[in-house]
């Protein structure tokens, strides 16, 4: 799944709807490809908490690739790199699995 723009209280409602989807198909692996966000908020990052725990559950794979050097620095700060499974490239780990 692709995200772009800002994802905030207004759109968060829709990325849960989205993510909730893609953790009932079949897929084994839940790819949040955020290269193209450029903002996110307390509501977004609650909904990749709950996209995380969703997962686990489910027992699928839940990675975020792609991003900015800012929202690194938020993830770092609240030490949430640490939980979640963090790569810089969507494309080159989908290639490399």
């Amino acid at each position: 799944m692709r995200l772009h723009g800002s994802i905030d209280l207004h759109s968060s409602p829709h990325f849960r709807l989205v993510l909730g989807s893609e953790l009932n198909d079949e897929n084994e692996l839940i790819l949040v490809d955020m290269s193209g966000v450029e903002f996110i908020d307390s509501s977004a990052i609650a909904t990749l908490a709950e996209g995380l725990s969703w997962s686990r559950t489910k027992h699928k794979r839940f990675v975020i690739a792609g991003m900015s050097g800012t929202l690194m620095d938020i993830f770092m700060i609240t030490k949430l790199d640490s939980v979640f499974e963090i790569v810089d490239d969507a494309e080159v780990f989908l290639a490399n699995l």
